[in-house]
């Protein structure tokens, strides 16, 4: 997973961007963001979903709000069954 910030229209904004099988049976898999470890939501903007062609997919997802300055902002991938 490669955690970075993308600057557009003058705003930061955490990206994330990971790889996961294409084919993953009966799972869900969503990007969360948090602002404090405890409240987790899916307030993220897929950019991109790529195919391989190895049988897995590389996805880069983005926070909605913009990364203030002195704010601690977190994102991670939440995979559930």
């Amino acid at each position: 997973d490669i955690v970075e910030i993308q600057n557009l229209d003058n705003s930061s904004y955490l990206t994330l961007t990971y790889q996961l099988r294409s084919q993953l049976p009966l799972a869900t898999i969503t990007a969360e963001v948090s602002d404090d470890l405890q409240s987790w939501s899916p307030n993220v903007v897929i950019l991109s979903q790529r195919d391989n062609n190895d049988g897995t997919a590389t996805i880069t997802a983005r926070d909605t709000q913009p990364t203030l300055s002195g704010q601690q902002r977190y994102i991670r991938v939440r995979i559930e069954e």
